[in-house]
């Protein structure tokens, strides 16, 4: 989720992504999102089968704590549950498309993801749909191996 429609990611890139990290291993994915997000986590499960994924959307921040501390990583928008995750020494894959990655320069634990052949991003590039999945995919690939 994210406050700002420039600075959501579409829907298809989070399946595509969901599907390509599983092909990795079969992690358990599990869906944060806001009350403005809750209808794109919804559609992104119904897209989504044989693969274990869980909406935490109904639970409180407070009670989605547990699940957070506990994930492997961390995949989304600079957006609350971003800076969460990473307080809560997730590694967090953040994808900036339409905010300056300097917001997350306070933490090792953020890793910033801009459109490719990018040097920068600020507010108004509105180039979420610039972070292709396969750009996305190969970053956490080497996190994660």
């Amino acid at each position: 989720g994210s406050s700002g429609i420039t600075r959501r990611w579409q829907t298809d890139y989070f399946v595509n992504l969901i599907k390509k990290i599983n092909t990795i291993s079969k992690f358990h994915f599990y869906l944060l999102a806001g009350q403005n997000e809750k209808k794109q986590a919804y559609e992104i499960m119904s897209k989504i089968t044989k693969i274990n994924i869980t909406s935490l959307c109904n639970l409180s921040i407070y009670n989605s704590f547990k699940y957070i501390k506990n994930s492997k990583i961390y995949v989304g928008t600079d957006s609350a549950f971003m800076h969460l995750s990473a307080a809560l020494n997730v590694k967090s894959f953040g994808l900036f498309g339409d905010t300056p990655v300097n917001y997350s320069d306070y933490s090792k634990n953020i890793f910033p993801i801009i459109p490719e052949n990018f040097t920068t991003i600020s507010h108004q590039s509105n180039a979420m749909k610039l972070i292709k999945p396969d750009f996305v995919f190969k970053i956490i690939k080497q996190q994660l191996l």
